[in-house]
């Protein structure tokens, strides 16, 4: 019995590096999931917005929501450096005319393993319809 003293603290701590590896996978993906469904909210929001302004404000509307994806959870992904939030019009025909609104995140960290697991690019894109214009001015 004397030689399996030790035996429990030798499983720990082969055990223990495999646990942590699997709680800190689970939640970061818990904090991944949670900034896409921020980055869905504000595209869904600002296709909201877009679609009921007109066609001149989508850059008004972008810049206002830009602010928004800096406050995200995790630290690996930022706002592309170049376009982060695109609103366009599209036209499928004249009952389904609408906005599309694109999110566009980029990895900010490098390194062999993030390239492996993190893809280095993904968005988020939204489309929603047109509703008529109206003036608020009266």
């Amino acid at each position: 019995m004397k030689k399996r003293k030790g035996q429990s603290v030798v499983e720990f701590a082969l055990v223990l590096p495999l646990f942590l590896f699997i709680m800190f996978g689970v939640i970061y993906t818990g904090m991944l999931f949670h900034d896409y469904i921020t980055l869905s909210n504000i595209a869904r929001t600002s296709a909201r917005e877009a679609a009921v302004t007109a066609k001149d404000e989508y850059g008004t509307i972008a810049t206002h929501y830009e602010g928004q994806l800096d406050e995200l959870m995790t630290s690996f992904y930022k706002k592309a450096d170049s376009n982060p939030i695109v609103i366009v019009p599209v036209d499928h025909g004249k009952d389904t005319e609408g906005v599309q609104t694109t999110i566009n995140m980029q990895l900010k960290a490098n390194g062999f393993f993030l390239d492996m697991i993190l893809p280095k690019t993904f968005g988020v894109r939204y489309y929603m319809k047109k509703e008529p214009y109206t003036s608020s001015s009266t």
